[in-house]
């Protein structure tokens, strides 16, 4: 793998890591999975699954809502951030090569899933933080910084999908 490439790899799993920060099912739905007869890798291949594809779709679109209850628990709590940890290595992990799919070393696999594990990790306390700032500051309803946040998302997935 040639510099370019490495560079692009860690950038796009980092980009995507910080994504699953704002919302754990953003990576897994919105990264560019392809059909599932032109997935390359094992598990681009499960991703792409019919069924897979629409649990994740509908995980999603509850994530979005209870995002915005009062009730439901800061992301900042442990098992949520495991939860987007572990949405950004699936991530990174399932997105497409450049190039046409190889075999690679683990360490070449493994380290952009961390990567991006851990800028979700980041990202999350970063979005709470802000978002809190935000709506005291502006004395808006957290529905309403949900929404902000919600566009950055889908602004932020359009740009990375190029």
């Amino acid at each position: 793998m040639n510099t370019q490439e490495l560079k692009h790899r860690y950038s796009t799993a980092l980009a995507w890591g910080a994504l699953c920060g704002l919302r754990s099912m953003s990576g897994p739905v919105l990264a560019d999975h392809r059909p599932r007869r032109f997935a390359r890798g094992p598990l681009q291949r499960q991703l792409a699954r019919p069924a897979v594809a629409r649990t994740l779709q509908a995980l999603a679109v509850a994530e979005l809502i209870a995002d915005k209850l009062p009730f439901v628990p800061a992301r900042i709590q442990l098992p949520s951030l495991i939860a987007r940890a572990t949405s950004g290595a699936v991530t990174a992990l399932a997105a497409p090569p450049r190039r046409r799919w190889r075999r690679a070393r683990l360490i070449d696999e493994l380290a952009p899933a961390l990567v991006a594990a851990l800028a979700a990790v980041a990202s999350a306390g970063a979005a709470y933080s802000l978002r809190r700032a935000l709506t005291r500051r502006l004395r808006l309803p957290t529905f309403v910084g949900g929404l902000l946040e919600d566009a950055l998302l889908f602004a932020a997935a359009a740009r990375l999908r190029g």
